[in-house]
């Protein structure tokens, strides 16, 4: 089925559980976003943070080994056009959100934020929910809702 709109959002951000599931799963939904955003990327801009870095090294650490999240980190910013987000200077955000968005979830919600992200892609529910209930400025979209929306049958 084609998605109802196959202009492709200009600045994303994919949750870390993206990443990890769709460079260890070839045929996942996670893989196929990857994949969709690569062939895209002189249109859109991957969003990364140092949180968001910190968290995908921490991870793949855990579930492979540091060579392996070294070699992500790689494929980030080779395969993808970034757009560093500096969360320096977001204190009052973090007051503000930070009864409202879970707290090992708050730096992530506020790098699409400050990062003015037009797509937040994530299977961590309960965030994408939280994130939701602050009506955001962008989308918040599971791998499966992201692909009906955006990805057209070739």
């Amino acid at each position: 089925m084609a998605g109802k709109n196959a202009t492709p959002p200009r600045r994303v951000l994919l949750d870390t559980n993206i990443f990890l599931i769709g460079f260890t799963d070839d045929i996942s939904a996670e893989n196929r976003v990857i994949d969709y955003l690569m062939a895209h990327r002189a249109r859109t801009i991957l969003l990364l943070s140092d949180e968001m870095c910190d968290q995908l090294v921490r991870t793949a650490k855990r579930v492979r080994d540091k060579d392996w999240a070294g070699l992500l980190l790689f494929y980030l910013w080779r395969d993808f056009a970034v757009g560093y987000v500096d969360l320096n200077e977001t204190w009052d955000l973090v007051r503000e959100y930070a009864s409202k968005i879970p707290r090992e979830d708050l730096l992530v919600f506020l790098t699409a934020m400050v990062g003015n992200a037009d797509c937040f892609v994530s299977l961590n529910r309960k965030l994408l929910k939280a994130a939701l209930g602050q009506n955001p400025p962008f989308e918040c979209l599971t791998p499966e809702e992201f692909l009906g929306k955006y990805q057209t049958k070739e």
